[in-house]
């Protein structure tokens, strides 16, 4: 009896020690999927694989976890493949060593809970994953735009869906102004392009801009000439770079004061007063601000990365400190009722100055401009050029329409490429002599008797000198680039010189 007790002890105790070693013992792979080496498991969550589908304002590239598989992060749509499911049961971490089975089970649990809202497959019951967009057929709202996007896509007939133009990243609605009932009054289909980067529709006569808050990659906008009023839709896009908003109806541009990334801003011909949100845009280059009369620009000083400015149309105007804007390159003040350029004596950067159709008589401030290239004063009651004969850098010159007859302040410009001297007072032309790179010459409406300084102007191509007092064109006879002459309104008898000349008005 003892004896059957001892060996019922002994086999009990052994029973007791083999079930206590399968408990310790190390899980098999029996039930639990290890992961392959293509498969992702998220052992670090902190430094685990990003989410697909991007964060607003990406390039639109979906980011996947380092070295691992679609099926692991995206949702598949009913009917795919289960590959996402094996992946949920393989996420346990089976690196852990002397673990019990019920921990095993609840730590798989754990990590199927965590991952099964992005990873599990739909059942028939539930949607699948959204697409990005939900395709459809556009409504274009007018036959003007519907028109044009035909052309753009092609599809000349049946409906065009969304699909058709959603990668549309540029898009061009300019109409020609000169055609009348040709103008696009509504675009705002356009909101549902949010792909794109850059809109032009000029020309056209749009009054409602508010799709355009839509857009939020957009960072190119010109709605030059429209009928807008209402411009807060930009408020948010501060992608935006370059804005053109001139030649509309617009008063308030306040809204705008968070776009800080401009570089470029034309809200000319508005009824804009007040200015004060410039101030904002510091990474400002091109700034438009045209046709405002009694405006007060002098914050425009604080716009140090000003290359070019437009200030033309505008009267009696407080002009920015030219000092301050180191970088100022361009700069056109013409139509503005001006007597003299002193205004823009500190404006010693520029290269390009446009004055035309002022009132200018005094010219001195242009002397302290030593990198002028590119200067228009045509349409002025200037009389003395003195002051242009430090700038021998200059290719482009425009007088015409002056009260000039003294032009030996151009003797040094070896430079010059395009010179208009039309309607002046000029009676002797030897301080052209060498401008040996002039191919554009105008020098119609003077008392030019004498053609001998143009002998050795062998660049030139056009030649224009009506209504002077020429009687000899010998001179001309080497100058055989010339493309085009006009010798109308002279006493010239003899035009054998010129017959090489392919285009000759007589």
């Amino acid at each position: 009896m003892h004896k059957r007790r001892g060996k019922f002890v002994i086999i009990t105790t052994a029973l007791l020690l083999l079930l206590s070693a399968c408990a310790e013992k190390k899980p098999t792979d029996e039930g639990i999927n290890k992961p392959s080496e293509s498969e992702t498991t998220f052992d670090n969550e902190e430094g685990s694989g990003e989410s697909t589908g991007g964060q607003a304002g990406s390039d639109d590239t979906t980011t996947e976890p380092e070295g691992g598989n679609e099926s692991a992060t995206t949702t598949e749509p009913e009917g795919g493949n289960e590959s996402a499911a094996t992946t949920v049961q393989g996420e346990t971490d089976t690196s852990v060593e002397n673990t019990t089975v019920d921990e095993t089970k609840t730590e798989t649990k754990t990590t199927e809970k965590k991952t099964e809202t992005t990873t599990k497959k739909p059942s028939a019951t539930e949607k699948p994953t959204e697409a990005p967009f939900a395709d459809h057929v556009m409504d274009w709202k007018n036959k003007e735009l519907e028109k044009k996007m035909r052309e753009i896509t092609g599809i000349s007939s049946g409906n065009i869906m969304l699909s058709d133009v959603i990668d549309i990243n540029q898009l061009y609605l300019e109409t020609d102004s000169s055609v009348d009932g040709d103008e696009i009054t509504d675009i705002s289909a356009i909101g549902e392009l949010t792909n794109l980067t850059r809109l032009e529709a000029r020309y056209n006569d749009i009054t409602d801009i508010s799709f355009i808050s839509k857009l939020k990659k957009l960072k190119r906008l010109s709605l030059w000439s429209n009928c807008i009023t209402d411009v807060s839709a930009l408020a948010g896009l501060t992608s935006l770079q370059r804005v053109e908003l001139g030649s509309n109806d617009i008063t308030d541009i306040s809204c705008l004061k968070n776009l800080k990334n401009l570089t470029e801003l034309g809200i000319g011909s508005n009824d804009i007063t007040d200015f004060s949100v410039l101030k904002n845009f510091t990474k400002l280059e091109t700034l438009s601000v045209q046709n405002y009369d009694n405006a007060d620009f002098s914050l425009v000083s604080g716009l140090t990365n000003l290359q070019t400015l437009y200030l033309n149309g505008g009267e009696n105007i407080t002009y920015p400190d030219f000092a301050k804007l180191t970088k100022l390159d361009t700069l056109n003040v013409a139509d503005s009722g001006l007597t003299s350029l002193n205004a823009f004596s500190n404006a010693t950067t520029l290269t390009k100055l446009q004055a035309y159709r002022n009132n200018i008589t005094d010219i001195s401030a242009v002397a302290k401009m030593k990198n002028m290239d590119n200067l228009g004063l045509n349409n002025n009651q200037i009389t003395d050029i003195s002051a242009l004969s430090g700038l021998t850098k200059i290719t482009f010159l425009n007088l015409t329409s002056n009260k000039v007859a003294d032009i030996s302040a151009l003797s040094g410009m070896k430079s010059m490429y395009n010179l208009k001297l039309k309607y002046n007072q000029i009676t002797d032309i030897s301080a052209l002599k060498d401008m040996k790179e002039i191919v554009y010459l105008d020098l119609s409406n003077n008392q030019i008797t004498d053609l001998t300084p143009l002998a050795g102007l062998t660049s030139l191509k056009w030649l224009y000198l009506g209504n002077n007092q020429i009687t000899d064109l010998t001179p001309l006879k080497n100058l055989t680039n010339l493309q085009t002459v006009d010798v109308s309104g002279n006493p010239i008898t003899d035009y054998s010189a010129i017959d090489f000349v392919p285009n000759v008005t007589k």
